[in-house]
């Protein structure tokens, strides 16, 4: 069905898309509603009605978990990196999706099933996500067996660098600012008094705004602070190098765009659904002879509206409305065309269900 823009904006079909959208459990599928329009397919719109009624009969999906991970799969795509706890949300929302595929696929909902049945399985590349990442999103230490040996020696080089500089700081306690052990250009030094810089041997490297304290690096410590250096590039370009290849796995995954897309187009039905429970709307029929039955109908936007039956066939295809400004004429007419907008749209519409509600 072919209908204008402007002929949408008089029927104020923007806000039945808007709400549908707020009913929407994430932003995929709030973004398809505002979209949804009475020009798809009819097939498309029946496979609706039909994903619409299984969930107003069989409850609602469960849609936790799942969040717009797009804009992840972009960067990767484009050669970005992401973070650890990106690649967690990459990870948690194709975890989503599987569950919600195994879900639907248990409650035995022939059209949800069906359409359920693209989201890609991806227990592989989840796999290998909870073997290299923990649950903060940190590179765990055996992601890779050069991280690992890489980490095995730096815990012990901080510690000698500390043991080191704990024994200058008792040794010069007459010329420490203060008896601790802090970093400056991520080196490891000690705060001396200015007046006793020239008493430590070693590199300033920083002064406090005052200009009381000078953090020294003592001449001791300068090769240690140096293999330490060494080994955390070393370990920031090996950590770089995992999430980087996670990132990889998880955009390149077979399925995961295809996913995605069924999944919004199940939220999406599901928003639907609420919707029709919450404004107590019916499901359509389209009527190949032409015909209009709409008994009990009422404009869903309009509060309290007096509901009014709308019938038209081949015996009685013209019907005038007469009445004073103000008496409900024009309400009639949008409620008319409101309902076929929305059927076509694959939603359901606002009339009784004491007979199948039929639109042309």
């Amino acid at each position: 069905m072919n209908v204008d823009r402007a002929t949408l904006d008089k029927l104020s079909f923007d806000r039945v898309q808007q709400a549908v959208a707020d009913r929407a459990g994430t932003f995929m599928g709030a973004e398809l509603a505002r979209a949804i329009d009475p020009g798809v397919p009819e097939v498309e719109a029946l496979a609706m009605h039909d994903r619409i009624g299984e969930i107003v009969d069989g409850g609602d999906l469960a849609l936790g978990g799942i969040e717009d991970i797009r804009p992840f799969l972009e960067r990767v795509r484009d050669g970005g990196l992401l973070t650890g706890l990106d690649i967690l949300a990459v990870a948690y929302t194709l975890d989503g999706a599987a569950t919600l595929r195994r879900s639907i696929a248990a409650s035995r909902r022939p059209a949800l099933t069906e359409l359920a049945a693209r989201i890609g399985t991806f227990d592989g590349v989840l796999r290998q996500v909870r073997e290299q990442l923990d649950v903060d999103g940190n590179v765990r230490d055996d992601a890779t067996p050069k991280l690992q040996d890489i980490r095995r020696r730096l815990n012990p080089l901080r510690g000698r660098i500390r043991d080191r500089l704990t024994r200058l700081l008792e040794s010069h306690a007459d010329d420490v600012q203060e008896p601790i052990i802090t970093l400056r250009r991520d080196r490891y030094v000690i705060p001396i008094k200015a007046y006793a810089q020239s008493r430590v041997p070693g590199l300033a490297l920083d002064r406090s705004d005052s200009g009381a304290t000078v953090f020294i690096e003592p001449a001791s410590v300068v090769p240690l602070n140096n293999e330490l250096a060494l080994l955390e590039m070393e370990e920031r370009d090996e950590v770089r190098r995992v999430l980087y290849a996670l990132g990889r796995s998880l955009a390149d995954v077979p399925g995961v765009d295809e996913s995605l897309e069924v999944v919004a187009v199940l939220d999406l039905s599901n928003a639907a659904a609420r919707l029709a429970k919450e404004w107590r709307l019916v499901r359509p029929r389209f009527d190949e002879a032409g015909r209009v039955r709409l008994l009990d109908a009422r404009h869903p936007l309009v509060v309290d509206c007096v509901p009014n039956s709308i019938e038209l066939d081949a015996e009685q295809r013209v019907l005038i409305v007469t009445g004073p400004n103000a008496g409900g004429k024009t309400v009639l007419l949008k409620t008319l065309g409101l309902a076929t907008v929305m059927a076509y749209s694959g939603l359901y519409v606002a009339a009784s269900s004491a007979k199948p509600a039929l639109v042309p």
